[in-house]
């Protein structure tokens, strides 16, 4: 099963690899795909994007980002974890697709890197 962590999961993720914050009881199906991807039987994506807002956020409370730079990129290491870099393929495949209506650009996001990993490429396109 392939998973893309949402922002919130993305830096829930980060604080427990980083040891800056545990997780709480109502994470509880975030640790199972945490402990699922550690096992190596199903795989997390991180979008660059949402990093990049994360570190932002961690920058504004005077954490250094270097490690967690560091850190995150070698997850992929130790779990089933990937990077989805938001790069100019990424922006035009999602871009090229039609979405539901009143999602936001977080769950767009999402929802496109889900198309990608299921090879989900005969979706409804614009033209």
């Amino acid at each position: 099963m392939n998973k893309c962590l949402n922002k919130e999961e993305f830096e829930k993720l980060i604080d427990l690899k980083a040891k800056l914050n545990d997780l709480d009881e109502e994470d509880y199906l975030l640790s199972i795909m945490i402990d699922n991807a550690e096992n190596w039987q199903d795989k997390l994506v991180g979008l660059s994007y949402f990093l990049s807002q994360i570190l932002e956020r961690k920058l504004k409370k005077n954490i250094g980002c270097d490690s967690l730079i560091k850190l995150v990129y070698s997850l992929p290491d130790e779990m089933w974890f990937s990077i989805q870099e938001f790069d100019v393929n990424f922006i035009d495949y999602m871009m090229s697709c039609e979405h539901k209506p009143g999602l936001s650009l977080e769950e767009r996001l999402i929802e496109t890197q889900y198309d990608l990993d299921e090879y989900r490429y005969g979706r409804t396109f614009r033209y």
